[in-house]
């Protein structure tokens, strides 16, 4: 017997199907909400579920109810000796399955210490159409692996750990709730900055260093690199690429040299781990300090905005599109919050924010890439057909044994005649009478 009721449990109520040997779950009165479905009871094994007063109203979304369409938990609420105590979602939930997947409104953001930040999703009906009303009837989970997480529904404050790290937030709905089985759940990437050693006071004006600052900074190569400031930010532009970062993104005291080249195709094809298919062309952002030594890791105080093509194959799925970093080192992608933009002629742009430096960029399409084809191996040369048979084996013993005795009988006639040749030619030698 399991008792949930009378305490401070709050969430959706989790899964018991693996209790084998449950009898009995109380769960009312308690703050547990969602919808129970017969995949999450042990029915095998369990008597008596106790979720929910009769009188309450079972269209209320926001309660503990079974899914009305849940006609194996209905045959079992129905039988002599089973004993049910609660209420089914009928109309409330058709409308939760009626969302079709959810997505979030950004993937990441980069935050200080202790800062809050209003994170959102997007809520897609069956239709893939965007319907916002559709959280009305959902109940979303919210949870964080740090920090802290104030309201619900489909716009929530989240509030930063007082400690630097990555940090992961995320949004899910139940199985019941949503229609898609592998996008029911939306994931927020947080990264919270380390705190500089000046203080705020001084860190709030942005301070070049004292000297001159070049106009071009260039590295061994020859590679020309544009300069950006604390003071002045800087901008990079290149044909259809463009790097642009406003006062206080370089911290204060340095100087730094950054640049975007073409790094040739971008593809991922037969990585099926991965959410985006990548197409179009990479793009590698790279940068280097005051004396033109190439930088391997270099953190901005604030994001620069980055634009590069959108690829021609994804200008009809515009909608499904994102910015990806991807490292070179181990092939991991991630998906940056982008935005689609109209340039002048008709050029169609995919922009983000980035903070890190080096980095390696394209754009991708919602979907794992295809599997790499297996190749097909080609088929063994086939002999012309000379309308001739080959013996069988059988067959061809029989004649190989008769070839073989005509030879051998043709070669003793031949050892029969030159003897009979020699004698005679012995006989015609001699002497005569």
């Amino acid at each position: 017997t399991l008792f949930l009721n009378s305490n401070q449990f709050s969430g959706t109520i989790p899964d018991f199907s693996s209790f084998s040997r449950l009898r009995e779950i109380h769960v009312y009165p308690s703050n547990l909400k969602g919808v129970v479905t017969s995949s999450k009871l042990p029915l095998g094994s369990l008597r008596v579920l106790i979720i929910a007063r009769l009188p309450e109203d079972p269209k209320n979304p926001r309660r503990l109810c079974v899914d009305n369409n849940d006609a194996t938990f209905k045959t079992w609420a129905e039988r002599r000796d089973t004993n049910f105590h609660g209420g089914y979602c009928g109309t409330a939930n058709q409308n939760l399955a009626r969302i079709g997947r959810i997505a979030p409104s950004i993937r990441g953001v980069t935050l200080s210490p202790s800062d809050s930040v209003v994170l959102r999703i997007n809520i897609f009906g069956r239709q893939d159409i965007q319907d916002q009303s559709l959280a009305e009837n959902a109940n979303i989970v919210w949870e964080t692996d740090s920090g802290s997480i104030t309201g619900g529904g489909d716009t929530i404050t989240y509030v930063a750990p007082s400690t630097p790290g990555v940090f992961r937030v995320t949004a899910s709905l139940t199985a019941a709730e949503c229609h898609s089985e592998t996008e029911c759940t939306a994931e927020f990437e947080i990264r919270v900055r380390r705190t500089s050693p000046v203080s705020a006071s001084v860190a709030e004006t942005p301070q070049n260093p004292p000297g001159d600052i070049p106009s071009i900074l260039t590295d061994g190569e020859g590679n020309q690199y544009e300069v950006f400031t604390p003071e002045e930010g800087g901008n990079f532009s290149e044909g259809s690429v463009s790097l642009a970062a406003g006062p206080g993104a370089v911290p204060n005291g340095e100087v730094v040299g950054l640049r975007i080249d073409d790094a040739g195709a971008a593809s991922n094809a037969g990585m099926t781990s991965h959410r985006y298919t990548l197409a179009g062309t990479q793009f590698l952002v790279s940068g280097v300090n005051l004396d033109g030594t190439p930088l391997s890791s270099f953190r901005l105080n604030s994001t620069i905005e980055i634009c590069i093509p959108l690829p021609d194959v994804l200008r009809s799925s515009i909608s499904d599109v994102a910015m990806v970093s991807r490292n070179p080192s181990n092939d991991s992608l991630m998906v940056l919050s982008t935005s689609v933009r109209l340039g002048v002629g008709g050029a169609v742009s995919a922009c983000s924010n980035l903070s890190d430096v080096p980095a390696t960029l394209a754009v991708g399409s919602r979907g794992a890439p295809d599997a790499i084809p297996t190749a097909t191996p080609e088929p063994d040369p086939v002999p012309p057909d000379t309308g001739g048979a080959t013996p069988g084996s059988t067959s061809l013993l029989m004649w190989l044994l008769i070839a073989g005795t005509v030879v051998s009988i043709t070669s003793v006639g031949m050892l029969v005649s030159r003897r009979r040749l020699n004698q005679n030619a012995k006989y015609s030698e001699g002497p005569h009478s």
